[in-house]
């Protein structure tokens, strides 16, 4: 059973949906896995209610289904649901990136390069991954339109993606990647820039395709 701390009373709900929600992408409950509400509540040391309202919230981002019963499940993806789900990521974020090469702040390539640091120098898989998630983030316009439907898209498949970052040859390909890409952003070469993000996300796809 997954455990969790106890949180402050000021803002329940949104507590328990972030913590549910990092727990969820994480992998920490499987597919399909009720999360039981009278369980939480006692782990969280809080009411049904903040509970509820965090399972609304991830119902509304297909990370949890509902039954006519309120019970919550994670929701289950087939093979060819994740793989679909990554083709759309590719198409959205070759879009955004098509809108915003020419158009990056200074400051936001620093924070590309930060991001790039963190993924050169952890060890850890959910640290690589949430610095991956946040180089992409910053390519693809923070809080724009199309970077919330990415960002829903990445939450979706982001706890399949462990068995990606788990071959160090696989985050070796992706750091020379996304150090080509950040090349060609600097250059402003719109078509040079397209051309890595697909081969990079295509390499995603192919290992999530063998593993499924």
């Amino acid at each position: 059973m997954v455990k969790f701390e106890t949180v402050s009373k000021q803002t329940l709900a949104d507590v328990v949906y972030e913590k549910l929600h990092e727990a969820i992408m994480r992998g920490d409950y499987a597919d399909g896995e009720e999360l039981n509400q009278v369980g939480l509540a006692e782990q969280f040391g809080v009411s049904r209610v903040p509970i509820r309202e965090a399972l609304w919230r991830l119902e509304a981002e297909r990370m949890v289904v509902a039954s006519p019963q309120q019970r919550f499940r994670v929701v289950e993806m087939t093979p060819q649901s994740v793989l679909e789900l990554a083709d759309i990521r590719e198409m959205l974020e070759v879009y955004a990136l098509s809108k915003r090469v020419g158009h990056y702040s200074e400051e936001e390539i620093e924070e590309l390069r930060r991001a790039a640091n963190v993924m050169a120098k952890t060890k850890d898989k959910e640290d690589w991954l949430m610095a991956d998630r946040q180089f992409h983030r910053l390519i693809n316009g923070v809080n724009t339109p199309v970077a919330i439907m990415i960002d829903g898209v990445r939450s979706q498949i982001h706890r399949y993606l462990q068995v990606v970052v788990s071959s160090e040859e696989r985050r070796k390909e992706a750091r020379e990647e996304h150090t080509a890409l950040l090349d060609a952003i600097e250059a402003g070469n719109v078509r040079s820039a397209e051309k890595i993000l697909r081969h990079h996300i295509s390499g995603t796809r192919k290992i999530l395709q063998k593993h499924l």
